[in-house]
């Protein structure tokens, strides 16, 4: 994806944009025969209206400047995200300099064809973000049940069940879902990133419950319960422990708040996936495998194809990184299958695994059973896997029948909905 740099308008902007686009249309008793949703005003007529429209789009970042012109794409009813910001963008500047360039816009009819565009982006990036919650859920409350059972020892998932360690009931969900669901309240509740009140509910959710499917911690990750412990007596944000036993998958399983939160802006979705682990996880490989998988979300939500999600030259780094990551990112899962591939609590394994079950199949169900079935620490790569493949699929791709019976599914489609339609700056 090129431009990568630019600010991305995510559903909220888009939303807001929509609604500016009533400075657009004529006045109620104007009668106009033709198309679809056609009534724009004069386009050689200037208002305030106008001026206030263009002056709220800068504020809502719509507006940027470019370093080139763009041109218009062929089809402007396909275009990506990416080049309709540029499309748009160069028309209002280039109009604040030579006024008549925003009217032709208008009178050529290409002003309908981009807001057309974009609320088809809307649904559609809006979907991928549902999905990459509920998908993490759904992936969860797969592989709970075999948690910790070695592979073909039980009998084969291909669905919700009951039991397992925890002895939960079908499409009940552990730990990997709860942190999640507690990251985006987070998220959502103190309008942005803050990571003490992410530790407080991690905290409330370890002591007392808060947001478990019900209402115990029945189950922690031994480097999360070290990084609260210490939280609990230093009151350090970023207890996360670095040791050498301590780069284990429990801030991975969780990240994918935080690229529907900060979609708008590559930058903090990496700055922030990052810290995000530090929490409670700080060794070296944790964080590097947190921001790889946050750009890897990142670019699933903005609609990006398998080939060049999974293409050995998309990466956010710039300096050297832990060589197991570098072939993971390489591509390792792509030539293994079990039992070379672990479903195991080591982050590099549990990612590799993920990425296997992503890469050998083309529909979110066959993935996620590819993932489950691997036993060991099914439900940490099933929520992995879910996370990626939900923002890929969208919500759409997930069966219907898991989300029909999926724990909580209300509360989280609620808590989804305010995570993608925050306000923003």
């Amino acid at each position: 994806m090129k431009h990568e740099k630019m600010i991305i308008p995510s559903p909220a902007n888009i939303a807001r944009f929509l609604k500016y686009y009533e400075f657009f249309r004529h006045p109620p008793d104007h009668h106009y025969e033709g198309e679809d949703d056609p009534d724009l005003i004069d386009p050689y007529i200037y208002s305030f209206e106008v001026f206030q429209l263009v002056n709220k789009l800068y504020m809502e970042h719509f507006i940027q400047e470019f370093n080139k012109s763009p041109q218009l794409p062929e089809d402007l009813e396909k275009a990506d995200i990416c080049s309709l910001v540029q499309v748009f963008s160069g028309v209002v500047i280039a109009d604040r300099y030579s006024p008549g360039f925003l009217s032709e816009f208008i009178a050529q009819g290409n002003l309908r064809k981009l807001v057309k565009r974009l609320k088809i982006i809307q649904k559609e990036t809006e979907d991928r973000m549902y999905g990459s919650l509920l998908g993490l859920a759904v992936g969860d409350a797969l592989g709970v049940p075999v948690e910790f059972n070695a592979p073909g020892s039980f009998k084969e998932v291909t669905g919700f069940r009951e039991g397992g360690s925890h002895n939960l009931k079908a499409g009940e969900w552990s730990d990997d879902t709860s942190l999640a669901l507690v990251l985006a309240k987070s998220l959502i509740e103190s309008e942005g990133f803050n990571p003490h009140d992410q530790m407080e509910r991690y905290l409330a959710w370890y002591q007392e419950g808060y947001l478990s499917v019900n209402g115990e911690c029945f189950d922690i990750g031994n480097t999360t319960r070290e990084a609260l412990e210490e939280f609990k007596k230093t009151r350090n944000p970023y207890s996360g422990p670095e040791h050498e036993y301590s780069a284990g998958n429990g801030s991975l399983m969780r990240i994918a708040p935080i690229p529907i939160y900060f979609f708008s802006k590559k930058e903090e979705v990496l700055k922030y996936a990052r810290l995000s682990s530090c929490t409670t996880h700080k060794h070296p490989l944790v964080v590097e495998c947190c921001t790889y998988f946050a750009h890897l979300l990142w670019r699933a939500l903005l609609g990006e194809d398998k080939d060049k999600l999974l293409s050995p030259y998309n990466h956010p780094f710039t300096e050297e990184i832990n060589l197991e990551l570098k072939e993971v990112i390489k591509g390792s899962y792509k030539n293994k299958n079990p039992p070379k591939i672990k479903a195991r609590g080591y982050v590099v394994r549990s990612l590799e695994a993920a990425l296997w079950a992503f890469y050998n199949s083309d529909n979110f169900k066959s993935g996620a059973l590819l993932a489950v079935n691997l036993g060991d620490d099914a439900d940490t790569v099933g929520a992995i896997y879910g996370e990626l493949a939900g923002a890929y699929y969208g919500k759409e791709g997930i069966p219907q029948e898991w989300l029909d019976k999926l724990a909580c599914y209300d509360f989280i489609m609620d808590l989804s909905q305010n995570l993608v339609y925050h306000k923003e700056w």
